[in-house]
């Protein structure tokens, strides 16, 4: 009988680890489907909502084939943090299929000043909070969005990820290296 003991006691341990990672793994599972769960891991998160542009520079995003967003505010300190993010994806999309888009806040003067040089690469457009919220369903910034046929296909609140970065390449059709 003490020879079973050791054996049986470490079935049963074994048999305790299986059943809690299958809770685990199913919990994890939930929460990965579950709304938002691209945001908190850090990721793209996949959307599926018509752009509903009610000002005119917003409405040129929602006509563009592909194009990618980033929202913004000038006094953003998570926007100065990202905006190595942006330029970096900015130096590799320009002049390719995909149409580059960043808006500000209406009545904001450094909008234009805040992208520098850059600003030829990508098209400025100002709304209102409102507006942005109504067209994209994003309230705060730094955001970046993914947006094709006037549907946002995939957004990122806060600064991106080296996965996010690789994800939005890939949407506009660049290898990944």
């Amino acid at each position: 009988m003490k020879r079973w003991l050791p054996g049986l006691a470490t079935a049963a341990l074994v048999a305790v680890l299986l059943w809690s990672g299958v809770k685990t793994a199913r919990a994890a599972a939930a929460l990965a489907a579950a709304p938002g769960a691209g945001e908190r891991a850090g990721l793209v998160e996949p959307v599926n909502t018509p752009v509903r542009a009610t000002a005119p520079g917003l409405e040129t995003i929602a006509a563009a084939e592909r194009a990618l967003v980033f929202v913004y505010a000038p006094d953003c300190a998570v926007c100065h943090a990202n905006m190595a993010n942006w330029t970096d994806l900015v130096a590799d999309l320009r002049g390719g299929p995909v149409r580059l888009f960043a808006i500000a806040p209406s009545g904001t003067p450094a909008a234009l000043a805040y992208w520098g040089a850059l600003s030829r690469e990508v098209q400025i457009i100002t709304g209102t909070p409102a507006q942005v919220h109504g067209a994209f369903g994003v309230g705060s910034t730094p955001a970046t969005l993914l947006v094709e046929r006037g549907v946002v296909r995939g957004k990122v609140t806060g600064s991106l990820t080296g996965a996010a970065r690789r994800q939005v390449r890939a949407f506009a059709g660049l290898s990944q290296s």
